[in-house]
């Protein structure tokens, strides 16, 4: 019986280990799979892999690692921070895991986050340039954010649930590049980054054919009348889009999960949209394409031509740039720069064909650059790719570049700073060199995903770029009207309502400037939008006058003005003698020194409370006197949060007081973040920490009657100033 007993036993575990065996030849099955998915771009397929594989081996840091990347390339931005989450919850975390996990964040608008993983990815590279660069930039992202009213972006009725991008202008319309359904290339071949469609190149003949849509007023309206009908909606149409790339990121950022698209379907009734004609399209990629003066179309496609497929020595197809001759685009070159090994692509020409600026991952700063090439004449032979250096080209990729009026570039980046993904930036040329530092364009048309291949018209009032802000990569239109802000100023005396030349106004915002009023007391400034201004005007012999303007809201051309009005004082020279000595002693007790703040606080420090106790003991041996707490900072945050510091610093003196007998309605708070610095430490300016410690303060101002008390000359002072 006992024999029996170990012989079941024996039977049993080798019954186990016998499962376990197969559950992990199954799972080194699903990770080789997986792994050979990923290392070869086909992202959607090693998903699948990888999730299996995570439910039997839910502690697979490498499977983990691959699945998050490939959720981040296929822009499903929810999973993959899930991922990036799990992955980095252990002790070792790569670097790599840190930076991808950081762009991820910045890509759902998770940007606190986002700065504490690019913290933690510097501190595991030590040094680089593109994470510090972001680091700085977070704290002041409010600025990006807030929609620029000059800007009007919609979407347009050529957009579909597949991927348009890239547009350019062509003749009387426009041509963009598509993998949109019924395509040329639609269903030939699969991409296996996502498994979408090739994208090919399209045309709408008149630019007047592309209208402006609300795309989800339109969706609920289709669905009321499917509804209505009887008919099942197409619930893959609104939601679940995964996008698409190429092996470098250069091709179109978009692409579809499904072919049911009951908004795309209903649009394309409403434009006609055919493809190019000749022997562009094939069924391989086609992307961005620009104009060259001879009427040859520039353009971008995988390694194919003349039915010849090539590969680079890891078996990858690279992106190629080829140029369509002839009036019927059917003889098709390639580009003398071309290479097996790496890929180029998204040229964009000056106006006389002598200029050419592409994207391409030869090596240079880092991912993916901008190049330019140089010919003399239109008919003469570019000069070899030179790196546009690194004003232009970061650590991250810039791709997708436009000319405008042939001096100004738009570009993408992931490298500058931003909202997330690609953002669109502008820089000024001077020929193929810049001149000044990329500018981002910031909302509306950036957002946290990718936004790139901006042009404008001609006259710059109107233009498209491509996003995939609702899923897939889609074209937008934009309209561009700028309007202008000043500010027109007098500076009179409060008595005699005369205006007073020479005076001096101080105007305060993020920069701090002077003016000097013109002869008949005036002056002027024109003014930034979205912000606020503190102004104050003096003269020798004169008190001080405050004023506000603010921009806030305005979105149309607007002058403000503002009157500031300012006291003569009576001479302190006629107190001599004694006299003398008596105001210079009474200025002295109504003198409350300035306390300070460590960085980033606002509690009330040791060496405050003498200052603090000195006005206590004035404000109780003069109860007719109020005091205005007036809190600052140093320039090391955003406006915004510098605003709530010092509102902070304002409250804990004010507590300070209030604690100490005097009555609430005898203080009065102001708080200026770091519009009014006591120095020239501003936004920039290297600064040593003592001379920073000088703007992180509270000053104090006792009032009579509402008259400052620093203003008033000594006879008014022993007038008014009464003990109790």
């Amino acid at each position: 019986m006992l024999k029996k007993i170990y012989f079941t036993l024996a039977l049993l575990m080798f019954a186990r280990v016998l499962l376990f065996a197969q559950d992990d030849s199954k799972t080194n099955s699903l990770f080789k799979a997986g792994e050979s998915d990923y290392n070869s771009f086909k992202y959607a397929p090693a998903i699948v892999a990888f999730e299996t594989l995570l439910k039997a081996n839910p502690q697979n840091k490498e499977a983990q690692a691959m699945l998050a990347d490939s959720y981040r390339q296929v822009k499903d931005y929810d999973k993959a921070v899930f991922w990036y989450g799990k992955l980095t919850t252990g002790t070792r975390v790569r670097p790599e895991w840190a930076l991808r996990y950081a762009e991820v964040l910045a890509n759902k608008k998770q940007y606190e986050s986002s700065e504490l993983w690019y913290e933690k990815y510097l501190n595991l590279v030590n040094k680089n340039k593109m994470a510090s660069s972001f680091i700085k930039f977070y704290p002041n992202i409010g600025s990006l954010l807030e929609e620029n009213e000059e800007w009007k972006v919609y979407y347009t009725n050529i957009s579909t649930a597949s991927s348009e991008y890239s547009p350019m202008y062509y003749k009387e319309g426009l041509v963009f590049a598509s993998n949109r359904k019924g395509g040329p290339g639609f269903n030939r071949k699969i991409f296996q980054w996502d498994q979408s469609p090739f994208s090919d190149l399209y045309y709408v003949k008149n630019l007047s054919d592309i209208k402006a849509v609300d795309p989800d007023s339109l969706m609920d309206i289709l669905r009321r009348g499917r509804k209505a009908s009887g008919k099942k909606g197409d619930k893959e149409n609104e939601g679940g889009i995964y996008t698409t790339n190429n092996d470098n990121r250069m091709i179109g950022l978009g692409g579809i999960k499904t072919f049911k698209d009951t908004l795309g379907d209903y649009l394309s009734k409403t434009v006609k949209v055919l493809p190019v004609p000749g022997k562009i399209n094939t069924k391989y990629h086609e992307g961005s394409a620009t104009m060259l003066p001879d009427g040859s179309m520039m353009f971008t496609r995988n390694n194919y031509l003349k039915g010849k497929y090539a590969e680079s020595d890891d078996g990858i197809n690279k992106l190629q740039i080829y140029i369509a001759k002839g009036s019927d685009f059917n003889d098709i070159q390639a580009f003398t720069y071309n290479n097996d090994q790496y890929s180029v692509g998204h040229p964009t020409v000056n106006s006389l064909g002598t200029l050419l600026i592409f994207s391409s991952d030869m090596p240079g700063q880092g991912g993916t650059d901008l190049y330019y090439c140089i010919r003399s004449n239109a008919r003469s032979e570019w000069s070899r790719p030179k790196n546009m250096g690194p004003v232009i080209n970061t650590e991250g990729n810039e791709m997708f570049p436009t000319l405008y009026q042939d001096s100004i570039l738009y570009f993408s980046s992931t490298g500058h700073p931003g909202l997330g993904g690609l953002d669109i930036f502008k820089v000024t040329l001077k020929g193929p060199r810049p001149i000044n530092s990329p500018a981002n364009l910031g909302a509306p048309v950036n957002s946290s995903v990718d936004d790139f291949g901006l042009i404008r018209s001609e006259d710059g009032a109107s233009g498209f770029f491509s996003s995939n802000r609702r899923g897939s990569d889609d074209i937008y239109g934009f309209t561009y009207q700028p309007f202008n802000l000043a500010l027109k100023g007098l500076v009179v005396d409060a008595d005699s309502g005369q205006p007073i030349p020479n005076s001096y106004v101080a105007i305060r915002s993020k920069n701090n400037i002077s003016l000097k009023t013109n002869a008949q007391g005036g002056f002027s400034k024109s003014l930034n939008k979205e912000t606020d201004y503190s102004l104050s005007a003096t003269k020798d012999g004169y008190s001080t006058d405050e004023g506000t303007v603010t921009t806030k809201g305005i979105v149309s051309d607007t002058t403000l003005t503002i009157t500031l009005r300012i006291s003569k004082k009576a001479q302190d020279q006629q107190f001599d003698g004694p006299k003398k000595i008596l105001c210079d002693s009474l200025r002295e007790l109504f003198s409350i020194g300035k306390i300070y703040y460590d960085l980033d606080k606002s509690f009330i420090r040791p060496d405050a409370e003498g200052a603090l106790n000195h006005l206590i003991n004035l404000l109780n041996s003069y109860p007719g006197l109020k005091v205005i707490v007036a809190s600052h900072c140093d320039t090391r945050a955003s406006i915004d949060y510098n605003i709530g510091l010092s509102q902070r610093r304002s409250l804990s003196a004010r507590a300070y007081l209030l604690a100490h007998g005097v009555s609430e309605n005898r203080i009065q708070m102001e708080y200026f973040g770091k519009s009014r610095l006591a120095n020239k430490c501003a936004d920039g300016v290297p600064c040593t920490e003592a001379d920073h410690q000088l703007n992180r303060r509270t000053e104090f101002v006792l009032l009579k009657n509402g008259k400052e008390l620093q203003d008033m000359d000594c006879d008014w002072l022993q007038r008014n100033l009464k003990k109790k």
